[in-house]
C-alpha cells in the first residue's frame, strides 16, 4: 500500500515537473517572483529572530536584569546606568533580591596590534562577578583569583593586572595561543597577564549597550577616586542576577528602596541636583533590543508586504495558467478523473513552484542577512546570531505549504462536469479569471503604495536630516583622540602642558591651517553635568539644567569652526591662577539667562556645589553634540582645560581629541599627523584618525540603513506591481482580441483602443492607489519615531507617491495597448 501511494506520488511530482517544463517562461516567474518574496522576508526575519526572539548567549537571560538611576531634578526618565558607587548599596541586596550584581563600563585600552605596533582597542572595565552575573564560564583559563576577592569586596585593588580576552581578540591579535592563559601582553602603560578567553559565542556589549564588543575586559575597582564621583557621574551600567523566586517587579521595588534612602545615607555628596534618586530594575533584554524594536518590525513589515504582492503575483499568474488548461481539465474529467484527483494533482504542481521558490528564497535569505549584518553602519547587530536556525526554517516552509495549499485550489476546482459545456463557456470563465486578477492587481497597488509612502517619508526624513546646521565646519576638518597617561605626565601641568606643545607639532605640518583640543567634540554624546544659572537672573528653574561639557584648549573654536555670537574665546591667560571663566552655548544663553549671559555667574553642579562661580565670558553657537537628529535646541559649555587641576574631572583632560583644520583635502594630511604623533611620544596610540565628515556621515547612517532598507523593498514591491499590470492588461488585450478587432472593423481608431486598454489599468491603479492611501494613512502613523521633522501623514510623499504609482500603471499599460491598437480584423478573425 505504501509502495502504491509512493509511486503515485512520483508519478505526480514527475507530471507536475513535465507541466511546468511546458510553459518555462511564466513557472520561472513564478519561481522567481515568489523566491524574490521568501529572499527578503526570511533574511529580515533571520535579523528580528536573532535580536528579539532568540536568547542572549547568556544562561537564564531572563534573569539578568539592568539597573538604573532615576534623577526627578534633572528630568523624566531613567538614565541608562547608575552612579558606580551606588554598587555597594545595591549589594546590600545580593542573597536576597539578587544572586550577585556588577557593573560594566566602556573604554578603550592600549594593547600590540598584530604587526606589533600600539593600537587603540575598545575594552571594558568589569567588576570581579560579571561572568557569574551573565551565567558563562572561560572557554581558555579562570576567572582570576584578584577577581574573586573584588567580587567580595569591589573596593579591594590589586596590584596584578589580569585580563580577559574575547575569543576575536585571542585569534587575531594572539594568534589563537591555545597556550596563552599565564603570558604576558602589552596592556595600557605596561604589560597585563592574559587571566582567560571568552567563548566564541559570548560578545558583550551587543546591541543597544554598546556599538563596538568589548576585546579587552579588566578589573573595575571602586578606588578612593572613584567613591568620589558618587552623585556626579553617572553612565556605569549595573547588571543583576534575579534569586529564585523573586520577580522583575520585586527586584525594581527592592532597588528603588535603596536608591530613595541614598540621600540621607550620603547628605554630603546628593545635594541640589540629586537630592532625590530613584531605580528600576528592568530585563536585560529589553533594556538591549528597546531602541532597535520598532525599526526591526518595521521593516519585517514591510518585507512581509513584499512577501505577499509576489504571491497575489504568483497567484495572477496561475490564475491565467488555469484559464489556458480549462479545456484540459474538462477532458480529464470526460475521460474518468475525479474531482479530488485532479485537486491531487493541482496541489503537487503547485507545491513543486513554490518549494523551488521556497528552496530558492531560503538561499537568498540566509546570504541576504549576512551580508545586511555586514553592512549595518553602527554594528547594532554585534552580538546576536542572525543565522537560519529552525524558527526561520519553519516559518519558510509553512509560507511555502500554504501558499501551495492555496495556489492549488482555483485551478483545481475550477473544471466543468461537462466537457462541451466547458469548451462553450470558456470565454465567460477567462472573463471570471480577468475579473480576479483584476483584483490581486489592485491588492498589489495598494500594498505597494503603502511601502513606497512608507519609504517617501523615510526619503523626505532623511533629506531634512542632511540639511541640518551642524554648527561647525565640517568641511576640511581631521579629528583623532589621544590619551596623555598619569605614568609619563603626572602632573595636571605636565598634561596641559603636553597637549598643547602636540597643538604646536601639528600647527607646523604643511597645509594645516589651525589645531584645536578638547576633551569632547561634536557629534561624540561626550560628558553631561549639571548646573546652577546665575540667581540674579530669575528664580531656580525646576529641573536642574543638563548640559553637554567639554573642557577645551585655546583655538579650538577657530579650529571647529564655531561661530562666538558674543564675548571672547580662551586665551593661555584663562590658567588655574586666573578668575574662573565659561563659555555657554547660544541656547544655554537664551534659556537660562534671559539671552544676556556675558558677565553672568555658572556654576558647575548644584547650589551647594564645591565647585567655583564662573563667569560667563562668550557666547557660541549651537552645535549638534550628539548628532544631527537631536531636535531639541543643543544645550553646551565650554570650560578651560588648564582651570580643571583638582577632584575626579581633572582626570578628564587627559583624554584629547584634536581637530586639525587642513587647506585642503584631509585626507592628504592623515599619514603626516599619524607621523607627528609617533615622533612626539612613540608610545601614544592614536584612535579615531578621520575627516570629520566621516563623523557626520556615521551619526546619520543608522537612518540611511533604514531608508535604503525600505526604499529598496517598496522598488520591488512598484516592480512587482508594474509586473502584475503588464500581465493583466497583456492577458486581457490576448482575450479580446476578437472583441478589438470589431471595434477596429466598425471604425475605431487605434487611439481610442489604445485609450480604452490604457484606462483599464488607469482605473485599477486609482482603485489601488485609493485604498492603499486609506492604508498608509492607519499604518504611518507606527513611524513617528523613525522620522525627522516630517509628519507621517505628510500630503507631499502621498501626493507624489500616489502620482508615481499611476504613472507606472500607465506605463506598464501602455505597451499592450500598442499591440492592442495595431489589431486588424483578420488577426481578430482568426483567433480561437
Amino acid at each position: 500500500m505504501m509502495l502504491e501511494r509512493f509511486d503515485t506520488l512520483r508519478g505526480d511530482v514527475s507530471f507536475a515537473v513535465r507541466q511546468l517544463r511546458r510553459t518555462p517562461v511564466l513557472s520561472a516567474a513564478a519561481i522567481l517572483c515568489f523566491a524574490l518574496g521568501i529572499g527578503a522576508n526570511s533574511a529580515i526575519f533571520s535579523i528580528v529572530n536573532g535580536v528579539l526572539i532568540r536568547p542572549l548567549p547568556y544562561r537564564d537571560v531572563d534573569r539578568v536584569v539592568a539597573i538604573n538611576d532615576g534623577l526627578p531634578k534633572q528630568g523624566p526618565g531613567f538614565l541608562r546606568g547608575i552612579s558606580a558607587p551606588e554598587l555597594l548599596d545595591y549589594r546590600a541586596l545580593d542573597g536576597r533580591i539578587f544572586q550577585a550584581t556588577a557593573i560594566y563600563e566602556q573604554r578603550t585600552f592600549t594593547v600590540a596590534a598584530p604587526d606589533g605596533a600600539l593600537e587603540r582597542a575598545q575594552g571594558a572595565l568589569v567588576s570581579g562577578n560579571f561572568l557569574r552575573v551573565l551565567g558563562r564560564e572561560p572557554a581558555l583559563g579562570r576567572v582570576p583569583a584578584t577577581w574573586t576577592a573584588n567580587a567580595s569586596d569591589p573596593t579591594a585593588a590589586s596590584a596584578a593586572s589580569e585580563v580577559i580576552v574575547s575569543h576575536a581578540f585571542w585569534q587575531t591579535h594572539l594568534r589563537g595561543d591555545p597556550d596563552v592563559v599565564g603570558k604576558s601582553m602589552p596592556f595600557g602603560n605596561g604589560v597585563a597577564t592574559v587571566a582567560a578567553v571568552m567563548p566564541p559565542d559570548v560578545q558583550f556589549p551587543i546591541g543597544a549597550i554598546g556599538a563596538e564588543p568589548a576585546q579587552v575586559f579588566a578589573l573595575y575597582a571602586l578606588t578612593p577616586d572613584v567613591l568620589k564621583t558618587r552623585a556626579d557621574r553617572y553612565g556605569t551600567w549595573a547588571f543583576g542576577r534575579l534569586a529564585d523566586g523573586v520577580t522583575v517587579a520585586q527586584a525594581s521595588a527592592a532597588v528603588n528602596s535603596v536608591a530613595s534612602g541614598l540621600p540621607q545615607r550620603y547628605p554630603d555628596m546628593y545635594r541640589g541636583a540629586t537630592e532625590r534618586v530613584l531605580a528600576e530594575a528592568a530585563p536585560l533584554r529589553e533594556t538591549i533590543v528597546g531602541p532597535v524594536r520598532r525599526p526591526l518590525l518595521v521593516l519585517l513589515a514591510a518585507v512581509c508586504l513584499v512577501l505577499l504582492i509576489a504571491c497575489l503575483n504568483v497567484s495572477s499568474l496561475l490564475v491565467a495558467r488555469s484559464v489556458a488548461r480549462q479545456r484540459e481539465i474538462a477532458v480529464r474529467r470526460a475521460i474518468g478523473a475525479s474531482r479530488s484527483r485532479l485537486a491531487r494533482q493541482f496541489l503537487t504542481e503547485s507545491i513543486v513552484l513554490v518549494a523551488t521558490g521556497g528552496a530558492l528564497g531560503l538561499l537568498l535569505g540566509h546570504y541576504g542577512a549576512v551580508l545586511l549584518t555586514r553592512l549595518d553602519p553602527n554594528a547594532s547587530l554585534n552580538g546576536y546570531d542572525v543565522g537560519l536556525d529552525w524558527r526561520v526554517v519553519a516559518a519558510t516552509a509553512a509560507v511555502t505549504a500554504l501558499t501551495g495549499i492555496v495556489f492549488s485550489v482555483l485551478p483545481g476546482l475550477a473544471g466543468h462536469d461537462d466537457f462541451h459545456t466547458s469548451l462553450r463557456e470558456r470565454e465567460a470563465s477567462a472573463r471570471g479569471a480577468g475579473t480576479s486578477r483584476s483584483g490581486l492587481v489592485v491588492a498589489e497597488i495598494a500594498i505597494a503604495l503603502l511601502l513606497t509612502v512608507g519609504a517617501g517619508l523615510m526619503v523626505r526624513s532623511f533629506l531634512h536630516l542632511r540639511a541640518v546646521d551642524p554648527g561647525f565646519d565640517v568641511d576640511q576638518l581631521l579629528t583623532f583622540r589621544v590619551n596623555f597617561p598619569e605614568s609619563r605626565y603626572p602632573t595636571h601641568d605636565a598634561a596641559i602642558t603636553s597637549e598643547r606643545l602636540l597643538a604646536d607639532r601639528l600647527r607646523a605640518i604643511p597645509g594645516v591651517a589651525a589645531v584645536g583640543a578638547a576633551t569632547d567634540i561634536p557629534l561624540t554624546e561626550g560628558s553631561q553635568i549639571v548646573f546652577t544659572p546665575d540667581p540674579a537672573v530669575g528664580p531656580p528653574p525646576d529641573k536642574m539644567p543638563v548640559v553637554a561639557l567639554s573642557l577645551v584648549h585655546p583655538g579650538y573654536f577657530e579650529a571647529a569652526g564655531i561661530r562666538l555670537r558674543l564675548g571672547r574665546a580662551f586665551t593661555v591667560a584663562d590658567d588655574p591662577g586666573s578668575v574662573p571663566v565659561v563659555i555657554v552655548s547660544e541656547a544655554v544663553a537664551k534659556r537660562y539667562y534671559a539671552g544676556n549671559a556675558i558677565g553672568r555667574q555658572f556654576k558647575w553642579g548644584g547650589p551647594d556645589s564645591p565647585q567655583p562661580w564662573r563667569t560667563v565670558v562668550g557666547i557660541a553657537g549651537d552645535v549638534k553634540q550628539g548628532g544631527l537628529a537631536d531636535e531639541n535646541p543643543p544645550l553646551a559649555v565650554y570650560i578651560p582645560a588648564a582651570q580643571i587641576n583638582t577632584g575626579p574631572a581633572a582626570g578628564q583632560v587627559r583624554g584629547t581629541s584634536y581637530l586639525v583644520r587642513t587647506s585642503g583635502d584631509p585626507r592628504r594630511s592623515i599619514n603626516p599627523v599619524r607621523s607627528t604623533v609617533k615622533d612626539f611620544d612613540a608610545r601614544m596610540p592614536v584612535a579615531g584618525l578621520r575627516p570629520m565628515s566621516d563623523m557626520l556621515a556615521r551619526s546619520i547612517a543608522d537612518r540611511k540603513f533604514n531608508m535604503f532598507l525600505l526604499g529598496a523593498f517598496a522598488a520591488v514591491a512598484v516592480s512587482l506591481a508594474a509586473v502584475g499590470i503588464y500581465g493583466l492588461i497583456a492577458y486581457s488585450v490576448a482575450q479580446r482580441t476578437r472583441e478589438l478587432g470589431i471595434r477596429i472593423a466598425l471604425g475605431a481608431v487605434p487611439r481610442d483602443v489604445l485609450l480604452l486598454v490604457v484606462r483599464q489599468g488607469a482605473s485599477l491603479a486609482l482603485i489601488g492607489i485609493v485604498i492603499g492611501s486609506l492604508g498608509a494613512v492607519a499604518v504611518t502613523r507606527w513611524m513617528r519615531s523613525m522620522l525627522f521633522q516630517i509628519d507621517p501623514l505628510d500630503p507631499i510623499t502621498f501626493g507624489l507617491v500616489g502620482l508615481g504609482l499611476a504613472a507606472v500603471a500607465v506605463g506598464a499599460s501602455w505597451f499592450p495597448a500598442t499591440r492592442a491598437a495595431n489589431v486588424g480584423p483578420v488577426v481578430a478573425m482568426r483567433t480561437d
